[in-house]
C-alpha cells in the first residue's frame, strides 16, 4: 500500500482516483490467501479494477465491464521503485508514512462516531457473533452501511460469497485484547486484564483524556509497552510472564494477537498509543507505521532467538524514525547463568517435522556414512534426483538402525549447540537453509528481566524528551524543533539501533545517503519530490562522522 500511495501524493492523486490491480502476489488468487485490501480511506469514491472474479475481496474493488473499454484522462503507469530496502532504487519519504498513518487516523477517528459506524459495521458483516470489548465500552450511534456505487454491484454479490466462506472477523484482535494498568488507580491487581476505558475509545492520542495524565505530569506518564503474540511460528513461551513482570514494573501494557483476523482499521486502533512494541521479528512488527510518530520516539523491541536475527524490519524502522532494539534469548553464548536459566533450551520437534515437510524436503538424515559419502556427491554434482532421494529414504525406512541415527541426528540438528556433525556428514547449504528458516520461526522464551529493564530505560528517556519538547532545547525558551532532530540525536548518540551486524549500513543508506528518507521535499510539494528540503541539511552534520558507533550492545 505505501508505494501505492506514495506515488498518490508525488502525482497528485486524489479521494476519485482509481487504480488497476493487474497481477496477483504469488498465490494471492487463491481466495484463502487474499488480504482484505481496505482503500477507503485513500479512494473514498474511487474503485481498484481487477481482472479475476476471485480477486473481489472488498468493496472498494470492481471488475471491468465486459463490454466496453474504460477510459482515462491520465493514468500513472507503476508504482516506481521504491521502498526502505536495498534492492529498491528510491526510498519512500518519511512524511509519506506518516501521512498515511494520518490519513487512516482522520478517516476512522474524526469523531467517536466514526469508529463506532464502523465497528457496528463491521459486525453487521460478520454477523452476530463478531462481538468485541470496544463494542461492549461504546454506545450510541445509528446503526447503518456505507453506500456502495452502482458499478461494483455485481462485485458486492462476489465478496459477500467470499467473506462468509473464507474471511476472519477483523474485530477477534479487539475482542482478544487485553489491557493492564489502564484504569485510573482503584485498588485492583496490575495483574488482572482490563477492558480498554470508555473514556479512551475513539480518541486518536488517548493521553489527552486519561485521568492519570495532567498537563505538569505529561513528562512522568508512564509508557504505553504493546507486546504482539504469535500463535504459530514465532510464538512467544512466556508472553503472560512477560506482560506481568511489564505491568508489575507500573507500565500501561497491552497484549495484542493478528492471528485471528485484523484488518487495518483495528490494527491501527490498537497501535495509536502505543510508545513501545515488543513483538518477534516479522510482519507484525510493520504495524509499528501506526504509532505515535513523536514524543517519544517510537521503539521497537524484537523478541529474537539467539541463534537467528534478520535486518528486513530494521529498514522500515529507520525510515519511520524508530528506534529497533533486539532482545534474543535462547541456548547460545549465555551472558551468565542466571540468563540461562531466563532463556533455556526449548526443544521445539514439531517444528521440525512440519518444517522438513516443507523446506527440508531434501535433507535425509540416518544414513550410514558411506551412503552420506554418496549423497554429498550427489548434491555436489546437482545429481540428486527424485528418484536418487527416494532411494536414500527407502534405505532409512527399511533399517531400524538407520531410523534410530535419523532421531538421534535430529535431535543434534535441532539442539542447543550448532550441529557441525550433520552440517559436515551431509551437505552444509542444505542444512544450513533448513536451519536458518527452523530458527528464525522456532517458539522463544523472551528475557524479561532485560525487556523490563529496556522499557525502564526508555521511560528515562520519554522523560528527557519531554523537557526538550517543553523547551525546546533552548534554556526555557520554546524553540520548536524539526519533527526527526531527536530520532537523529539518538542515532548519533549510539542509541538508535541495537542489532550490531546490521544497523551501519541500514542506516547509511535510509538516514544519510542521497536515498535517505529524511529531509526532502515530498507531500508539502510534488514539484520537488526527492529534492532536499530547504534548511534541512544542517540536522544532520556529525552523523558520517558518528557512524562506527551505529550498533548498540
Amino acid at each position: 500500500m505505501l508505494p501505492l500511495y506514495s506515488t498518490m501524493k508525488r502525482f497528485n492523486g486524489t479521494k476519485d482516483s482509481w487504480s488497476f490491480k493487474v497481477n496477483s502476489y504469488y498465490n494471492e488468487h487463491n481466495p484463502k490467501n487474499q488480504g482484505r485490501w481496505e482503500m477507503r480511506h485513500i479512494f473514498p469514491t474511487g474503485f481498484e479494477l481487477v481482472l479475476l472474479k476471485e480477486e473481489l475481496v472488498t468493496e472498494f474493488q470492481t471488475l471491468p465491464p465486459s463490454d466496453a473499454p474504460i477510459c482515462f484522462r491520465q493514468a500513472v503507469i507503476g508504482l516506481g521503485s521504491q521502498c526502505a530496502l536495498e534492492y529498491c532504487e528510491k526510498n519512500i519519504p518519511s512524511d509519506v508514512y506518516h501521512s498515511f498513518r494520518d490519513v487512516i487516523a482522520e478517516y476512522y477517528w474524526k469523531t467517536p462516531d466514526t469508529w463506532r459506524q464502523h465497528i457496528m459495521t463491521t459486525q453487521d458483516h460478520f454477523g452476530a457473533g463478531a462481538q468485541t470489548r470496544l463494542a461492549e465500552a461504546t454506545t450510541g450511534g445509528s446503526k447503518k452501511r456505507f453506500t456502495i456505487a452502482p458499478a461494483s454491484t455485481v462485485a458486492d454479490t462476489v465478496i459477500s460469497h467470499h467473506h462468509a466462506k473464507t474471511q476472519k472477523s477483523s474485530l477477534k484482535c479487539l475482542d482478544l485484547a487485553r489491557y493492564y494498568n489502564f484504569e485510573p488507580s482503584s485498588g485492583a491487581s496490575p495483574l488482572e486484564p482490563l477492558k480498554e476505558s470508555r473514556n479512551r475509545a475513539g480518541f486518536r492520542v488517548p493521553d489527552a483524556v486519561d485521568p492519570e495524565v495532567t498537563q505538569s505530569q505529561k513528562g512522568r506518564r508512564r509508557l504505553v509497552v504493546a507486546m504482539i503474540q504469535r500463535e504459530g511460528s514465532r510464538r512467544i513461551i512466556n508472553d503472560q510472564e512477560l506482560v506481568e513482570g511489564l505491568a508489575i514494573a507500573g507500565f500501561r501494557v497491552k497484549w495484542i494477537t493478528f492471528d485471528h483476523g485484523c484488518g487495518i482499521a483495528e490494527t491501527a486502533y490498537l497501535l495509536r498509543d502505543v510508545h513501545v512494541l515488543a513483538s518477534p521479528h516479522g510482519n507484525a512488527i510493520g504495524t509499528s507505521i501506526f504509532m505515535p510518530t513523536t514524543n517519544p520516539v517510537p521503539t521497537l523491541i524484537s523478541l529474537d532467538p539467539s541463534k537467528y536475527s534478520e535486518p528486513w524490519f530494521i529498514n522500515t524502522a529507520t525510515v519511520l524514525g524508530h528506534r529497533f532494539l533486539s532482545a534474543a534469548c535462547g541456548p547460545h553464548g549465555y551472558a551468565d547463568e542466571a540468563t540461562k536459566a531466563r532463556c533455556p533450551y526449548y526443544k521445539d520437534l514439531a517444528g521440525a517435522h512440519k518444517g522438513l515437510g516443507i523446506w527440508g524436503t531434501k535433507i535425509v538424515l540416518g544414513l550410514s556414512d558411506e551412503l552420506a559419502q554418496s549423497y554429498r556427491d550427489k548434491v555436489a554434482q546437482g545429481n540428486l534426483t527424485e528418484e536418487a532421494l527416494q532411494e536414500f529414504r527407502d534405505y532409512v525406512a527399511s533399517n531400524a538402525e538407520a531410523q534410530q541415527l535419523a532421531k538421534e541426528e535430529l535431535d543434534i540438528m535441532i539442539g542447543p549447540e550448532l550441529p557441525m556433525t550433520v552440517v559436515k556428514k551431509y551437505d552444509a547449504e542444505i542444512i544450513w537453509f533448513f536451519l536458518e528458516v527452523f530458527w528464525r520461526d522456532v517458539p522463544r522464551y523472551a528475557d524479561v528481566p532485560r525487556v523490563v529493564a529496556l522499557v525502564q530505560e526508555l521511560q528515562k528517556d520519554q522523560e528527557r524528551e519531554q523537557v526538550v519538547a517543553i523547551t525546546g532545547g533552548g534554556g526555557g525558551v520554546f524553540t520548536p524543533e524539526p519533527k526527526y532532530k531527536q530520532y537523529l540525536d539518538y542515532i548519533r548518540r549510539n542509541r538508535a539501533c541495537g542489532v550490531k551486524e546490521f544497523c551501519r549500513p541500514v542506516l547509511q543508506r535510509n538516514v544519510i545517503a542521497r536515498s535517505r528518507a529524511f529531509g526532502i521535499h515530498s507531500i508539502d510539494d510534488p514539484a520537488r519530490w526527492g529534492q532536499p528540503e530547504d534548511g534541512s541539511e544542517v540536522n544532520f552534520e556529525g552523523l558520517e562522522e558518528s557512524r562506527s558507533n551505529w550498533s548498540m550492545a
